[in-house]
């Protein structure tokens, strides 16, 4: 899921996916033409469109920090994170490879809904003590202290793929030492919010309940389809599935090769970032196979 890079931190690059844009303009308007109207009246136009502007932009930052706290505290386990790509709905982050265990896992889902709850703090102290004579002001960090209260308790709610699922599988994992059972309850238990989500929307909360409650229905198996071919991957080396031909000295660029100990999931990121559907094996400075994408692929299917 790639997007346009905006910058860089820790190391990991951070991008806008093209539905970012979408939300910026819309809850600019509906703050501008009808939130900030309703609590504060009698202001112009401008104002209400400057503080519109103002206050989603400052949600994209929380938003930001709550995925980087993510990856930080993934970053302090040895978990290597490529990119972060900000969507409509919030964030996802690209690691380059699994959580080593329950504990692990746990602090890395839980690290981003504290976030949240520290950021609600900070805009909740900034509007009871900052002084100031503006009312669109204080309304603006009261708006941020709540919605990013609702942020952080929505993520802990047990539905994956938010956080608050991926906190009930370590438990779950904890307790049974068994990942993937414990994924695919976690996953059935995300699907179950997520139609009760649907079924809220369709009768008294509207389309936003609808869109996340079908969102959270259908992205909960993909993300169990995801580990599991994550798992079955990182068990096979690139050596074990590649073509085989005697090593030969080929002079390739590094987008082009991977390494013969690679594990396929290895692989297969590699193939998404650089875009190639090949790549040569290379093993002790000589190349001594090539693999492809549709045999990785086929890999799966049958495992699966």
């Amino acid at each position: 899921m790639k997007g346009i890079k905006i910058a860089k931190i820790f190391g990991i690059d951070i991008e806008l996916h093209w539905s970012w844009f979408l939300i910026f303009f819309y809850f600019s308007w509906m703050l501008a033409a009808q939130v900030l109207p309703q609590l504060i009246s009698e202001q112009s136009t401008v104002a209400y469109w400057f503080f519109g502007v103002i206050i989603v932009l400052l949600l994209f930052v929380s938003v930001l920090i709550h995925e980087l706290v993510h990856s930080k505290v993934a970053q302090l386990f040895k978990i290597s994170v490529e990119r972060i790509t900000l969507m409509f709905f919030g964030g996802a982050a690209q690691v380059k490879e699994l959580s080593k265990s329950a504990k692990v896992e746990f602090w890395i889902a839980i690290a981003g809904p504290l976030s949240s709850l520290g950021m609600a703090g900070i805009f909740w102290a900034l509007a009871k003590f900052l002084k100031t004579d503006m009312a669109l002001v204080a309304a603006s960090l009261s708006y941020l202290f709540v919605i990013n209260l609702i942020l952080a308790i929505f993520n802990l709610l047990p539905a994956y793929p938010m956080d608050g699922g991926r906190v009930f599988k370590t438990i779950l994992w904890a307790i049974s030492k068994n990942e993937m059972r414990s994924l695919k309850i976690a996953t059935r238990v995300g699907q179950a919010f997520g139609i009760l989500m649907v079924i809220a929307g369709i009768f008294k909360f509207g389309f936003w309940f609808v869109f996340i409650g079908g969102f959270l229905f259908l992205m909960a198996p993909g993300e169990y389809k995801q580990l599991m071919a994550k798992k079955i991957l990182s068990q096979i080396k690139a050596k074990n599935l590649m073509d085989s031909f005697p090593p030969i000295s080929m002079q390739k660029g590094e987008e082009e090769v991977c390494n013969a100990e690679d594990d396929l999931a290895v692989v297969l990121g590699k193939m998404a970032i650089t875009g190639r559907f090949t790549l040569f094996v290379v093993e002790n400075d000589k190349v001594v196979g090539i693999i492809h994408h549709a045999n990785i692929e086929e890999y799966i299917k049958f495992k699966m």
